[in-house]
């Protein structure tokens, strides 16, 4: 067992150094808690902090599977050439979709700076999850410091200013989009211009998303007579009528009652205890960096209490609205997310998917009776946090999936827990997976005649299958 002092010790040796200045949103400093993600970096003149929430969502278009949206459609249409290459497959069964679901970008704070930076030099310390660094300016020099809470949604960011300089406090922003972004929240979303206020020394910005809900970025500047400039930030949501001044302000003035020792103790105990649970030497310099820097990633974007971890994490760029929906994407990139839970002994920080597995069970049961014609239950390879469909990619992945997310309640799971809760939940992935991969040596169909073109999918519904599999146009099972 390793003291705390070595295992510090062996973490800090991957620290990530910057010696460079950090001109783009993914060179930044990244920070995060499992809901609140940041990004530190500069943009011309400007010192930027990029901000995003994990549960921030346009979820106004549920695109899950409708009536005459199934597999023996998709074939016939398919082998009679019924349907448009240039569109979707169903859009004669749905037209589309002006509003789609998609994770939302957030916004940020910026400081702007008297001259472009001429140098930059940071340590983004990963066992504490705290930074430090200078701004080498035309007329002085900026020393910086701060952290993400490791569970409050709060950034602190500290500023020593030297030399002849003067920095003003920081102004939030929101919606600062490219324009095809931009087009999006006007012409499809019609969502509202972002509203800026504040007084004394707090400052903020609101914004109303998803018809009837609102988050804002918070922030209060404090300077002393020494030069040393204090900011926190926050991001807070509600209804779209809710005062989220008054709640942000709120928040803030809860930190500062907190005290910053405090604050300070809480998040350093954190990530203490999240190191302790596994180190890694290897003889590959390179590749042990990399697991170092897998795992500090994983701390950064899960919580057991918290969200599900989508593609994107919780670091999406406040300029653009996320690639591929920002969602939870079942082809691969959710399962990336949680195999290292196992390996390195934080297998709880999966709870949030699990539980959204179990909650929308019904859904994803409905899903696999609409599309395949059988009991078990079937995933949209696009998936919203509330585990709708937010895509058009449906595919049988289930018996991969059900091998890797089952793990997660099987390791830690005391008897009693595993017999109510795991058996009957896996289940239906059982059987959809049983379904699609059970193998016999022949088969017959009771419409012969009618088959597309080789395929290695079997199904159990039929009770023999050949070597070489078909499947059916007209019933939708191999002949």
């Amino acid at each position: 067992m390793k003291t705390a002092a070595e295992v510090r010790h062996r973490v800090c040796a991957h620290d990530l150094v910057f010696d460079f200045i950090p001109e783009s949103y993914f060179e930044g400093l990244p920070m995060g808690n499992g809901e609140l993600g940041a990004m530190l970096w500069f943009e011309n003149d400007r010192l930027v902090l990029s901000l995003d929430h994990a549960d921030i969502w346009e979820h106004r278009a549920d695109q899950s599977l409708e009536e005459g949206m199934d597999y023996a459609t998709a074939l016939k249409q398919a082998r009679d050439r019924s349907f448009d290459p240039t569109c979707r497959l169903f859009n004669p069964k749905r037209p589309q979709d002006q509003v789609w679901g998609n994770n939302l970008p957030v916004g940020r704070v910026e400081w702007k700076l008297p001259s472009k930076p001429l140098a930059f030099a940071a340590t983004l310390c990963i066992y504490d999850a705290t930074f430090t660094g200078k701004i080498e300016l035309e007329d002085g020099e900026l020393s910086l410091s701060g952290y993400l809470h490791a569970h409050e949604n709060r950034v602190l960011l500290e500023i020593q200013v030297s030399g002849s300089l003067n920095l003003d406090p920081g102004q939030p922003r929101a919606q600062c989009f490219d324009a095809s972004s931009r087009r999006v929240y006007d012409e499809a979303w019609n969502y509202p211009d972002p509203e800026y206020g504040g007084q004394s020394n707090d400052r903020f910005v609101t914004q109303v998303y998803n018809g009837d809900e609102k988050y804002a970025v918070a922030s209060r500047h404090q300077a002393d007579a020494h030069g040393r400039l204090c900011a926190e930030v926050t991001v807070v949501t509600g209804a779209a009528n809710d005062d989220l001044h008054q709640k942000g302000t709120a928040e803030l003035d809860r930190y500062t009652k907190c005290g910053e020792p405090t604050l300070t103790e809480e998040h350093l105990g954190w990530w203490k205890e999240f190191w302790s649970r596994s180190q890694l030497s290897l003889p590959d310099a390179a590749l042990e960096r990399l697991w170092y820097m897998e795992i500090y990633k994983l701390g950064c974007n899960a919580r057991e209490d918290k969200h599900v971890i989508s593609c994107m994490g919780i670091w999406n760029p406040d300029w653009r609205i996320p690639p591929c929906y920002g969602d939870l994407h079942h082809n691969l990139e959710t399962e990336m997310n949680y195999w290292h839970i196992f390996g390195s002994n934080h297998i709880e920080l999966a709870k949030p998917l699990y539980n959204l597995l179990v909650r929308e069970l019904p859904r994803f049961e409905n899903n696999c009776r609409t599309f395949f014609g059988w009991d078990g239950a079937y995933l949209p390879a696009n998936m919203g946090s509330h585990g709708e469909g937010v895509g058009f990619m449906w595919f049988p992945w289930a018996p991969g999936w059900r091998s890797i997310s089952g793990g997660i309640t099987s390791i830690p799971a005391t008897k009693s827990f595993c017999a109510s809760r795991p058996g009957p939940t896996w289940k239906p992935w059982d059987g959809s997976g049983s379904n699609i991969s059970k193998r016999k040596k022949t088969a017959s169909c009771t419409c012969r005649g009618h088959i597309l073109q080789s395929t290695t999918i079997r199904c159990a519904r039929v009770k023999t299958l050949p070597s070489t599999c078909h499947w059916c146009a007209t019933c939708s099972i191999p002949s």
